[in-house]
């Protein structure tokens, strides 16, 4: 009866592939959904102030007011090419928070392109289709590459050097494009540098030492010339980033002594925790896929061809590589915790890849060893499940109650705990969610590997046997992309979402701005983005500013700091003072600045003096600024 079942299912299926068109049909409805997503997403969520900083400097930079890392300039924090290449776009087509969003739109849909004709190319159209959807339901993907951010960009550029360099045969004007895509690459992202000499040690591996050397030259070329245009400034940014024992040369370019930053957070080990689950919960098929085709790494007699296993290999020690460097760059810092999800970004898409490549070559009969590291891999799995679940019912609110009466008002679960037993939040939270998820996780699977074990001595085991652990394994990356729609995975991704349409009232702001301030004033600004600002091209702006509380120091002399693009309280009070207009978000109308602009001196000016603006959403409240005016 089973083999009769089994026979009509393998008919079913074999009828399903005689349809050609079919997959080519998935493909595009599938580009069509996500194409539907980013608009809906563009329109839909909150401007950010890295958003702000790509578009509006990179105006400033291609319009010729300021050159990156030009000395009092603005903070050139990333690579010149990650603002130029915006501010391109704005100069050619406006400048506005809807054409750097309709711009990212576009980008991403040329990178699902490539993801398509790369894994078609190199599997087939059943696998290129799946791939398309696994970004295409994914919401935390839309989201993400939604935004006006440098992930989309890089993400779509790496996409099409996958697609350019791939493969055995590439023509040598392939390679060669393809390399200088990735010297570009690392001239948007310096965190992306591994890619050059892993490219170049690939298509050497693959191609030769012809084509390699060209492909080196193209790279080389790229990063050279860039270079050329800022330099020597432009070594502030490599010595930010290297360490100074390693390059002592650098320190001449190190940043100036005696000030220290305002922003340093305290980041707890929970923190540091919950940021990884969200980058696996947001691209949980590259991540666990990618961790699933190491486990399950083909056997030699399973590989399509020579090429093809350099392909898997190269893609592997790239996605590793890129991984580790981002998780340190985040996790192990405290700058920017939580930038790890959308770090991931970047480079997610060879995780897919992967498991496109691999997916059918897998191998499911493991031997003690592949045991151990998937079932490692399948605890980690699921104490990062039960981590999540202990940290939601953790942060429930429940009433108040005192000698069992309620009283009024809510306390949270973990408080209650906390008070009963005497332990400190990060305490708690410790047990609570890191080391209870893993002794539970732990002694599921001891009891799983008991009874496995037991099952085992009375079934006669063959060389064809299917282990239990891949099962499990290939069992949680479908279930993993059927529920990445969901609150669990794609969809818990909220940071920006706001209930209004974002672009109109930037479009609405903008116009009043521009009515209530003439050409070049000169403007103090204090906001959440400075989307804001790209209403007012012609407005003269503290550069040093842009970057907010993130080149906002605590002491420091003011003409070194400024030499830097980087600012402090009296040169804040200095120009609140000879300022024509202060605009000022509600969120940082507080301290000084609020004393200052209360002094008597300085006249509120309504954004919409008709009230036109009072129907937006209550998630803008802090992004669209307060208008004041300097008497003097």
């Amino acid at each position: 009866m089973f083999d009769l079942e089994h026979i009509r299912f393998t008919q079913k299926i074999q009828l399903i592939n005689r349809i050609p068109w079919l997959p080519y049909g998935l493909s595009a409805a599938g580009i069509l959904l996500f194409a539907v997503q980013l608009v809906i997403y563009a329109h839909f969520q909150v401007p950010v102030l890295d958003e702000g900083l790509y578009l509006y400097k990179g105006l400033l930079f291609v319009s010729g007011r300021y050159q990156p890392f030009q000395d009092y300039g603005p903070l050139t924090n990333q690579m010149p090419f990650a603002f130029l290449i915006p501010g391109v776009v704005q100069l050619l087509f406006g400048p506005g928070l809807k054409v750097g969003r309709y711009f990212a739109v576009l980008l991403s849909l040329f990178m699902i392109l490539g993801i398509w004709i790369t894994s078609r190319r190199l599997t087939n159209p059943w696998l290129a289709a799946g791939a398309i959807w696994v970004i295409g339901i994914d919401p935390a993907v839309a989201k993400i590459y939604s935004m006006a951010v440098s992930e989309g960009l890089t993400a779509c550029l790496l996409v099409w050097v996958m697609v350019l360099t791939l493969g055995e045969k590439r023509q040598l004007w392939q390679l060669v494009l393809g390399s200088i895509l990735a010297g570009l690459i690392v001239m948007i992202r310096i965190n992306l540098l591994p890619l050059l000499p892993l490219l170049c040690l690939y298509i050497l591996w693959q191609n030769g030492w012809k084509s390699a050397a060209w492909a080196t030259f193209a790279c080389a070329l790229t990063v050279v010339i860039s270079h050329a245009f800022y330099w020597p400034n432009i070594l502030r940014l490599w010595a930010y980033w290297l360490p100074e024992n390693l390059v002592p040369f650098l320190k001449a370019w190190q940043p100036p002594s005696g000030a220290r930053p305002f922003w340093d957070p305290t980041i707890t080990l929970n923190n540091r925790v919950n940021s990884f689950i969200e980058a696996v919960r947001f691209h949980f098929v590259p991540v666990f896929g990618a961790v699933t085709t190491w486990v399950l790494w083909p056997q030699k007699s399973s590989w399509k061809s020579p090429a093809h296993y350099r392909m898997v290999v190269y893609l592997s020690v790239l996605f590793f590589s890129l991984t580790a460097l981002h998780a340190w760059a985040s996790l192990g810092q405290n700058y920017c915790v939580y930038c790890f999800p959308i770090y991931t970004s970047f480079y997610a898409c060879l995780g897919l890849l992967l498991v496109v490549l691999t997916i059918t070559s897998w191998q499911t009969n493991l031997n003690p060893w592949r045991q151990i590291l998937g079932g490692l891999v399948i605890i980690a799995f699921f104490s990062n499940v039960v981590h999540l679940l202990i940290d939601q019912i953790m942060k429930l609110p429940v009433p108040r109650m005192r000698s069992h009466h309620f009283l009024p008002g809510n306390v949270k679960i973990w408080q209650i705990i906390g008070n009963k037993f005497h332990l400190e939040q990060e305490a708690l939270f410790t047990i609570f969610t890191l080391i209870i998820p893993i002794l539970i996780v732990m002694l599921g699977c001891g009891i799983y590997l008991l009874f496995a074990r037991l099952k085992s001595s009375q079934i006669k085991r063959t060389s064809t046997n299917t282990s239990a652990l891949a099962r499990i394994l290939i069992f949680i990356l479908l279930v993993g992309w059927f529920l990445s729609p969901t609150d669990w995975l794609g969809n818990g991704y909220h940071r920006y979402d706001c209930d209004g349409d974002v672009i109109a009232a930037d479009e609405l702001a903008g116009k009043a701005l521009q009515k209530l301030i003439p050409p070049q004033s000169q403007i103090y600004w204090r906001g959440i983005s400075p989307v804001t600002l790209l209403h007012l091209p012609h407005a003269n702006i503290y550069p040093a500013q842009l970057n907010g509380d993130y080149s906002f120091n605590l002491g420091g002399k003011p003409d070194v700091l400024l030499r830097f693009g980087w600012w402090n309280k009296s040169l804040g009070l200095e120009w609140v003072k000879e300022a024509d207009y202060i605009l000022v978000a509600q969120k940082y109308y507080e301290g000084w600045l609020r004393d200052a602009l209360k002094s008597g001196d300085y006249q509120e000016i309504p954004l919409f003096p008709d009230a036109t603006g009072s129907g937006y959403s209550s998630c803008l409240a802090d992004v669209y600024p307060r208008i004041f005016l300097n008497k003097h």
